[in-house]
């Protein structure tokens, strides 16, 4: 009796089931056995699941997102939803393999007897949301992640600052003080005085040609020119200073590559470079540049043998005011923020490898 009871009552909450949500389309609500089987679906179903009659009898994991099939299995939902009412929000399949993000509640349905006859599923999709939630989520982290990068560049160029300040102020005070006793020694406050107040001007400089790049108002002076001779001229630059310190420098970089671009501008990211190479190569050492082209780019490296960067370092050595800091010795950080949006103007890209003790290779790539 109980038996035959149960089934009449599932028979017309079948019934009841197709008369009454025939028109709902915003919901998918599906009506489940004692057992969990799928047994019929409205209109809003055959839209959000996509379901077909293959469906019909299967279990409700059918609707389940692969990964959370096997956090809860059916026999352990059903045995919670028949005790109440049992809210979820989690990823579901469609019929077709698509995935989507959905509330849902389950709800248990019981005979006059308080017989459980079966169940009934209430889903939406709320993927849109989710999206919208992920984009906000994302989004105050990189507002985060701005304001910590603010706060650093704030306290790196006022230590710089200060520090260039503190030595104009210092030799200042003390020619003042008149306790020079030579000309020389006059002569050698004059020169930290001049060497103080060029470091800053050079900051300065760096900074607001920074700005202009981000902001798109530098503009290049595009010509068609012999990449080869600003590379050549880029290595003539710098090779007194080399020699000082005894570092040899091999330029491989015969090929004749004519490009559209602006050459002052390409001298300028070479120059900073090899500036940066010659400083943390050490006495003896080694720079290399190589020039060749690959797959339509020209590609332009600059290696030396130093102490390397560290691979933490490695995603963020092109962000202004970082390489000074990081890596202890003196610097801005300001000349690869630079060379980074320079080669960018031009179209191309810039990358970085380098092993601790093994030294670094900056590559910039120009398409052709």
């Amino acid at each position: 009796n109980a038996q035959k009871s149960t089934r009449q009552a599932l028979q017309k909450a079948e019934e009841r089931f197709r008369l009454l949500m025939r028109n709902v389309v915003d919901y998918a609500i599906l009506l489940l056995d004692h057992r969990g089987l799928i047994l019929a679906w409205n209109v809003g179903a055959d839209d959000i699941l996509r379901l077909n009659d293959t469906a019909r009898g299967r279990p409700l994991s059918t609707i389940f997102a692969p990964e959370d099939e096997a956090e809860e299995a059916d026999a352990d939902l059903i045995s919670r939803a028949s005790r109440n009412r049992l809210p979820s929000e989690r990823w579901y399949v469609r019929a077709d393999g698509t995935k989507f993000w959905g509330f849902s509640v389950l709800t248990a349905l019981r005979n006059d007897r308080e017989t459980l006859a079966g169940y009934v599923m209430i889903l939406r999709d709320l993927t849109e949301r989710k999206h919208r939630d992920e984009e906000r989520e994302q989004l105050i982290q990189n507002l985060d992640r701005a304001n910590k990068e603010r706060e650093h560049f704030m306290a790196v160029l006022a230590h710089d600052l200060r520090g260039y300040a503190s030595n104009v102020i210092g030799w200042s005070t003390l020619g003042r003080s008149g306790k020079f006793e030579t000309a020389q020694s006059v002569l050698h406050a004059f020169e930290a005085i001049e060497r103080a107040s060029r470091q800053q001007v050079d900051l300065m400089e760096k900074m607001l040609e920074l700005a202009r790049m981000t902001s798109g108002n530098s503009q290049l002076t595009v010509c068609s020119f012999d990449v080869t001779t600003v590379v050549r001229n880029a290595v003539d630059t710098i090779r007194s200073a080399a020699e000082l310190k005894h570092i040899e420098i091999i330029q491989s970089c015969s090929l004749n590559t004519t490009i559209d671009g602006d050459p002052d501008r390409l001298l300028q990211a070479l120059l900073n470079l090899l500036w940066n190479a010659l400083k943390y190569t050490p006495t003896n050492g080694l720079i290399q540049v190589g020039c060749a082209v690959q797959d339509s780019f020209l590609e332009i490296s600059v290696s030396d043998n130093g102490p390397g960067i560290p691979a933490d370092f490695l995603p963020e050595i092109f962000e202004p005011f970082r390489c000074g800091v990081r890596s202890g010795q003196a610097g801005t950080g300001l000349g690869l923020a630079i060379v980074k949006q320079i080669v960018e103007q031009h179209g191309g890209r810039i990358s970085v490898a380098s092993e601790p003790g093994k030294g670094s290779k900056f590559k910039i790539d120009l398409p052709v």
